[in-house]
């Protein structure tokens, strides 16, 4: 599977692995996951072979000599004080922030599925390279996934890129113990094991919990918090409007990231960003502490956060199971409807489908 594709953001990579850790626990199985990171992705694309995967695609004609033009014989220079360096040619990579930058990537990452063990799922956003596999037996697991990465390291060879290899991890998501003498290696250094790992901004821990990534975003978020309120002053700071817009923008939409997720997640959880969101507004409007939050929410014009994270889980729910065949994510949510052997975390789709459904409504189609 591989983005840059319609449907194919990071709310369906975040959600495929979710849905796929509680499938594995459902049934008992060890889920690994390892995260790889390539190197200067981007500006390591060998533009010869990114050629040659094009014209395999079969781009011939005038298309592939454009393309071909588009890519080689970039200069670039740099301007600093008012001076501009002498202009230097770049012989690698492709030109990041172009409308083909997604495309030509993809298409130099697209055979990388070849390498794979078939038992194995590769996932692919930008540089990030995800590995999972699924099976009743650890070694077995571990086999394939010491396979893939084999493979791997002979592509990039091949390829001409390069894994940082200070930058993987890997993490057992079963519910099983996790075996410390059982090591992966790549380039002949061993993959550390983790508990908490970072997926596309969103931190997942073994046991499927998202207080550390809650207590991360608590952190990240008190340094925003700080600058709201230094242009919050009363005399002379900015208008409530305009404050509140750049509560939305700056604060909100990194709290509820993630959201059709960490939805599963307590109350309690949930209420640590509930209680930054209602501190930005407090910040925003200039109500005092002692203000109760109804007076509070009603006065900004915004909605709780629990309850807006709630409706936007709900939405993608809804809009991918509507969007049938057309919806990548339609086949992992649809068995998700019934449910499962599970006491939690029960996820967002099965909670739904049982709600629905007793509003008279057969989603299980």
């Amino acid at each position: 599977m591989l983005v840059f594709l319609p449907q194919k953001d990071c709310n369906y990579i975040l959600s495929l692995v979710h849905h796929k850790i509680i499938q594995a626990k459902n049934d008992k199985k060890y889920f690994i996951l390892i995260k790889l990171d390539i190197a200067s992705a981007y500006d390591s694309v060998w533009r010869d072979g990114l050629m040659y995967k094009i014209l395999q695609l079969g781009i011939k004609g005038n298309a592939a000599k454009w393309l071909h033009n588009f890519i080689q014989h970039r200069e670039f220079y740099v301007f600093w004080r008012n001076s501009a360096s002498t202009m230097r040619s770049s012989f690698r990579g492709i030109p990041q922030g172009s409308v083909l930058s997604g495309f030509l990537f993809t298409t130099y990452m697209m055979d990388i599925f070849e390498a794979m063990h078939h038992k194995m799922e590769c996932l692919i956003y930008a540089d990030d390279i995800l590995l999972c596999c699924s099976d009743s037996n650890l070694s077995s697991a571990l086999k394939y996934i010491q396979f893939s990465l084999n493979k791997i390291s002979q592509w990039c060879d091949t390829w001409k890129l390069k894994i940082q290899t200070e930058k993987c991890e890997a993490i057992n998501f079963s519910n099983f113990k996790q075996t410390p003498s059982s090591h992966l290696k790549l380039y002949e250094q061993n993959i550390p094991w983790t508990y908490n790992i970072k997926i596309l901004g969103l931190i997942f821990s073994a046991n499927l919990s998202f207080k550390q990534h809650f207590l991360h975003l608590k952190r990240a978020t008190i340094k925003r918090l700080n600058a709201v309120k230094a242009i919050a002053a009363n005399s002379w700071g900015a208008r409530t409007t305009h404050l509140l817009q750049i509560v939305n923008s700056t604060i909100r939409s990194k709290l509820e990231y993630g959201y059709h997720v960490f939805i599963t997640s307590s109350k309690s959880e949930i209420l640590t960003i509930e209680i930054l969101y209602r501190t930005a507004l407090r910040f925003a409007t200039g109500l005092p502490k002692w203000t109760p939050i109804p007076i509070l929410l009603k006065e900004a014009g915004q909605i709780s956060l629990s309850l807006r994270i709630r409706m936007l889980a709900e939405r993608f729910f809804l809009k991918n199971l509507s969007l049938g065949e057309l919806s990548p994510l339609f086949h992992y949510l649809r068995p998700l409807t019934r449910r499962l052997r599970l006491r939690k975390p029960v996820p967002l789709s099965t909670r739904l489908a049982e709600q629905i459904n007793k509003l008279g409504i057969d989603i299980n189609f």
